[in-house]
């Protein structure tokens, strides 16, 4: 998102060329914080958006949730939200957890490489 909104008229070909993914291959063993992150996050509470506001070109936050009591879809665009705060929170735990074990792979988004 930050490429496009850089050079907006540029055709997406050049941009998923420099996009790189990091995938993290981790276990609760090798990293404790995925179960501190998991009963957080089963404590996490919030309400339906705001209807009063406009967001010009908000960073969009994705989530889909599956429990045994249901799914949700989410967008959120509030980098406020109880459940933003949480998910960048559990990115950082988990991408150190990565670096401090080594799990951290960077692949092509293209390639797969």
């Amino acid at each position: 998102m930050k490429m496009h909104r850089q050079n907006p008229d540029e055709d997406a070909a050049p941009i998923e060329a420099k996009v790189k993914i990091r995938k993290l291959d981790l276990t609760e063993k090798t990293c404790p914080a995925i179960q501190i992150q998991f009963k957080k996050f089963q404590q996490i509470r919030f309400g339906v958006p705001s209807f009063d506001v406009i967001v010009l070109h908000p960073l969009v936050h994705e989530f889909r949730i599956q429990s045994g009591a249901g799914d949700m879809d989410l967008a959120l665009y509030d980098d406020d939200s109880p459940l933003v705060r949480w998910a960048l929170e559990t990115r950082k735990s988990l991408e150190t957890c990565g670096e401090s074990i080594g799990a951290l792979n960077p692949h092509s988004a293209k390639t797969g490489q």
